[in-house]
């Protein structure tokens, strides 16, 4: 495993325990997604690249995270995917394209970012496609 793939394993460990985000609050779930994100006073000044907002969306199966999404966000508004990861036994399973959605939800706009491995160019050219081709359906056709 690569030294960028060990640290991104961070991103399925349990709330506050990611070496590369520290301090987080937020509700853990049994099944389902969970957010867990930096708050003003969990904010950890040994992290500065996280200082804008940390937002971690995670994938519970059975009480144990499985996938984890990273959104960097300074205004809460507009977010950046920073990292994605999925445990490699809980792969091609729609679980991250699940976190992505999720945090759709929350962000009014998200971009990704270009620092990203063959695996993720990949990922993220995928929901491109789902993106434009559900924006194609939502979008009143000329009669």
């Amino acid at each position: 495993m690569t030294e960028a793939a060990t640290q991104l394993t961070g991103l399925i460990l349990p709330r506050g325990e990611s070496p590369m985000i520290g301090k987080e609050v937020g509700k853990e779930v049994r099944d389902g997604v969970a957010l867990f994100f930096q708050s003003r006073r969990t904010f950890n000044p040994a992290y500065p690249y996280a200082k804008g907002g940390s937002y971690r969306f995670v994938r519970f199966v059975d009480g144990q995270i499985v996938a984890g999404l990273q959104v960097m966000s300074l205004s809460g508004q507009q977010g950046i995917v920073a990292n994605v990861y999925c445990h490699p036994d809980w792969r091609r399973k729609g679980h991250a394209t699940e976190l992505l959605g999720v945090a759709r939800e929350v962000f009014e706009a998200i971009a990704f970012d270009d620092d990203r491995s063959t695996d993720g160019e990949a990922w993220v050219a995928a929901q491109t496609e789902i993106t434009a081709a559900a924006d194609t359906r939502s979008v009143p056709r000329p009669r």
